[in-house]
């Protein structure tokens, strides 16, 4: 008997406990469902990625003809910091980002066959400056990213008569990924990003022979983590 009415008591205090959780779920004068909050993308923020890079530089040997094309494809880790600013409208995000850190793509390949021209990619520092165009659902966020980008690292040929080397690369960038709030002020991000620097002619001065480059394509997938200041929640009904 007193298990019974045990029973029933306890029972009947989990009811009264789950109606009120319900009723302070929603808000009067709403009909439809629960306000759900979420947290805005509005705002600062700053944070850090690591991920991985292969690059592919093409050149062409202009002292045969034919002229011979060959490249000098490359790999390694890069990693670095990022900082820039989202606004929210509705449902789309917009705002500038800036990338700044180091791409590891030091390699060397000999020109087709094993002889003549040894082509080189060395490593360096980068930064490229950014527009995101977001969609926000929920806590997460996809975008797309584009615009200017530089990379202090080279690309260099040389033969039996010397060497020369294309440095301070200059070009654009291209990309996307999906974020998501893990928090009101942290997000964790997975990111494809595409670089493109100008190619150039390079002239070894000693013997005079030349070579051309036409272009240094760099792919990357990274992983980040962002910290944004300012990101209250927001209602979403």
């Amino acid at each position: 008997m007193h298990k019974t009415l045990t029973a029933t008591a306890i029972a009947a205090l989990l009811g009264a406990a789950g109606a009120a959780s319900a009723a302070d779920f929603y808000a009067p004068g709403y009909k439809d469902g629960p306000i759900v909050a979420y947290p805005s993308w509005t705002g600062y923020y700053i944070g850090a990625h690591i991920g991985g890079a292969w690059s592919s530089a093409d050149f062409t040997d202009l002292n045969v003809f034919p002229n011979v094309a060959f490249n000098s494809d490359a790999s390694g880790v890069f990693g670095g910091g990022q900082i820039g600013y989202n606004y929210q409208l509705g449902n789309l995000v917009i705002g500038p980002e800036v990338d700044i850190g180091g791409i590891g793509l030091s390699h060397s390949t000999r020109e087709v066959g094993g002889f003549g021209a040894l082509s080189s990619v060395s490593s360096g520092f980068y930064f490229d400056i950014t527009g995101r165009l977001g969609y926000a659902f929920g806590q997460a966020l996809v975008y797309v990213k584009g615009g200017y980008a530089y990379y202090g690292g080279s690309v260099s040929v040389s033969d039996f008569g010397g060497s020369v080397s294309h440095n301070d690369l200059s070009g654009w960038t291209g990309g996307g990924g999906i974020e998501y709030k893990i928090s009101p002020a942290w997000s964790v991000k997975a990111e494809y990003q595409y670089f493109e620097f100008n190619g150039s002619e390079l002239e070894i001065t000693e013997d005079g022979s030349t070579y051309n480059n036409n272009a240094l394509t760099v792919n990357t997938i990274k992983v980040g983590a962002n910290y944004h200041f300012c990101a209250p929640y927001q209602p979403l009904k």
